[in-house]
């Protein structure tokens, strides 16, 4: 039995030498059909960033008899975390040494879509030997790529630069125009502080005094009387609220009276406006001893007024009872 499997060993083995020693010449010319025609696929970058693009190129190049051999167009090929933009294809006939040589490629535009590894898979040139009409076909290597963080470019650089000076610069405006309208505010808020506020009884006064002056002997009576209930009139008005310029005499006291003034201050208004619409409705010039009287009652009201200054009406009587 062991001498029956030694023999079957030693035929099979010379039977495949044989089958080797024919089959040798088909298998050199396929070599020698691959020696001849080359591919090659490569990328323009390694590394790339996730803002750049990259180029695949899959050269095919043969040399001897140019017209030998045709190449048939290039399908895309498998990609994972890349996208085609553009593609384009050229030929190219040369001489080196005195041999010429034919190279055709096909060059693809890529564009990464993620940071991380990006690969892009082997891919196969087919071609025709004109000479036997036999087809071949040859593969290229598979390619990863590593993708990276954006970067910024050259132009870019300067683009980014040029936006943070603009947004200082705006930054620093509206900042300049707050403080502006800050201290603007503040000044105004100063001005108004350093203002004397004068109370109404210091304005009327004022007024008074500027409009009628009693140690004046060529003063013309009448007309100071009328100057005089004008000007009392409108301190009532702004003094109670109420339209004392319109209303009758009358009516005034009667509205001073529903204020619960004191009794003296109705007494003295009442004598002030009836005096002056004598003088002025009832057509007589007055007498100066009146007028002095009057004027001295009208600041009398103002001055008492100003002493308890503070009060929106100083003369009201308490409600208490």
């Amino acid at each position: 039995m062991y001498k029956f499997n030694r023999f079957r060993f030693v035929v099979i083995s010379l039977f495949y030498s044989i089958s080797l020693a024919f089959s040798a010449p088909q298998d050199s010319t396929v070599e020698a059909l691959a020696s001849v025609v080359k591919v090659t696929g490569r990328v323009d970058q390694k590394r790339v960033p996730l803002n750049d693009s990259l180029i695949f190129t899959v050269r095919i190049e043969w040399s001897g008899d140019i017209g030998r051999y045709q190449i048939s167009e290039l399908e895309d090929p498998i990609i994972n975390n890349l996208e085609i933009v553009a593609t384009s294809s050229a030929d190219y006939r040369m001489d080196h040494q005195g041999q010429a040589i034919a190279a055709k490629t096909f060059e693809f535009v890529l564009i990464p879509k993620t940071i991380g590894m990006a690969y892009i898979e082997a891919v196969i040139v087919k071609y025709i030997d004109n000479t036997t009409g036999e087809g071949h076909h040859l593969m290229t290597n598979r390619i990863d790529v590593e993708v990276f963080e954006p970067i910024l470019k050259s132009g870019q650089s300067w683009l980014l630069l040029y936006l943070v000076v603009i947004l200082v610069a705006v930054i620093v405006i509206v900042l300049a125009a707050l403080y502006w309208m800050k201290r603007r505010q503040a000044l105004k808020r100063q001005r108004a502080e350093a203002v004397p506020i004068v109370s109404l009884e210091q304005e009327y006064l004022s007024q008074l005094k500027q409009a009628v002056d009693p140690d004046d002997p060529n003063r013309e009576v009448s007309e100071s009387f009328f100057v005089i209930s004008k000007i009392f009139r409108k301190y009532l008005a702004r003094k109670y609220d109420f339209a004392a310029l319109e209303q009758t005499t009358e009516r005034i006291i009667q509205k001073l009276k529903s204020f619960d003034l004191d009794e003296e201050l109705i007494n003295n208004a009442s004598e002030i406006l009836h005096v002056c619409d004598v003088a002025k409705f009832g057509g007589s010039e007055g007498y100066q001893d009146q007028l002095d009287r009057i004027y001295t009652l009208v600041e009398m009201i103002f001055e008492n007024n100003l002493v308890k200054n503070g009060d929106t009406h100083p003369e009201v009587k308490s409600s208490s009872s």
